[in-house]
């Protein structure tokens, strides 16, 4: 299971996010509250000896809600889930094993004025 599968299944075990978990973007016609999540490919890890079998990915979740309660909620719910990915495989058993979590910025908040939906964006770092 690749790490974008797995991440999508753990955030879809947070109640709120159950099936309103997308890549990228957010289908058309979705209700609040959802989640979109990108990633990149990772970049590969170099000791002396060369390159090794593990890598570090920059990823970010975008969370959308109905109101600025929600999102704060959720913001928690999220970050929490995220930090418990330290040391453990996930998604199911054939899912990464994430060595190391790191927060790259704090979660930055923001209104849509088009939607009038809330929005946290949670940028991270993953090793695998």
């Amino acid at each position: 299971m690749r790490f974008e599968e797995a991440l999508a299944t753990e955030l879809q075990s947070i109640p709120a996010l159950e099936n309103g978990v997308f890549p990228l973007v957010v289908s058309e016609g979705k209700q609040a509250p959802y989640a979109a999540y990108m990633s990149n490919e990772g970049m590969k890890l170099k000791t002396l000896a060369g390159f090794i079998d593990r890598k570090n990915i920059s990823a970010e979740i975008n969370i959308v809600a109905k109101s600025y309660p929600d999102i704060k909620q959720l913001t928690t719910l999220v970050m929490d889930k995220l930090i418990s990915f330290q040391s453990r495989v996930i998604g199911d058993e054939t899912g990464p094993l994430i060595q190391d979590v790191n927060f790259t910025e704090d979660p930055k908040e923001g209104f849509e004025f088009e939607t009038e939906l809330y929005r946290s964006t949670i940028p991270f770092q993953v090793y695998l």
